[in-house]
């Protein structure tokens, strides 16, 4: 009888310690891809940082073109809120390729028309921009990337952001000043 008792409690045991390891490495596996994640929207705060996720973002070759003319980052603490601002000047060529690439596609808006400068400043010149006034140029494109709906569509005008009645706001908004041959890229994460 004590033997098959002291059989039973090595066997317990053993399930146990093999349950023990599986739940740890269960854990692990499913944790890495959520870590993963979470490092890959981490907010960047050097101008290296800031390029790679406007390109990443945006779909345009901003990591080696230009010469960065201005750069400010108030991001920090432990919820990485702040805001941060990177001003590109690029060459006529640099910034041709930039413009003609984003001139077709239908979710950039366009700085031609009245009416969208208009509502750029609406959202970003009145509200934030406290590392930097935003310039609004004449001519040129502008484009918001929002955190909140990346999942389903990233991409807006900036409506759907400051008109949704949002408590807090995480976005990238793209600047092209076609007068300036300039790219302006703030982040604004609260």
């Amino acid at each position: 009888m004590k033997n098959s008792l002291a059989h039973a409690i090595i066997i317990v045991a053993g399930t146990l310690k093999v349950m023990a390891i599986l739940s740890v490495a269960l854990l692990v596996f499913y944790l890495i891809p959520v870590i993963e994640n979470i490092n890959a929207n981490a907010q960047p705060t050097d101008v290296k940082g800031y390029r790679a996720r406007a390109e990443k973002r945006f779909g345009l070759p901003l990591k080696e073109i230009g010469e960065v003319v201005d750069f400010a980052d108030t991001h920090g603490g432990f919820l990485g809120d702040g805001e941060g601002y990177l001003e590109i000047q690029c060459s006529d060529m640099e910034y041709k390729k930039i413009e003609d690439s984003v001139s077709g596609r239908e979710v950039w808006n366009s700085l031609d028309e009245k009416a969208n400068r208009e509502h750029l400043w609406d959202y970003l010149g009145q509200s934030f921009a406290i590392v930097k006034e935003i310039p609004i140029p004449k001519r040129g494109y502008y484009l918001f990337y929002d955190e909140q709906t990346e999942l389903d569509s990233p991409f807006s005008n900036g409506e759907e952001i400051f008109e949704s009645g949002r408590f807090g706001y995480n976005f990238d908004v793209l600047i092209l000043d076609s007068d300036k041959n300039r790219i302006v890229l703030y982040s604004l994460d609260t």
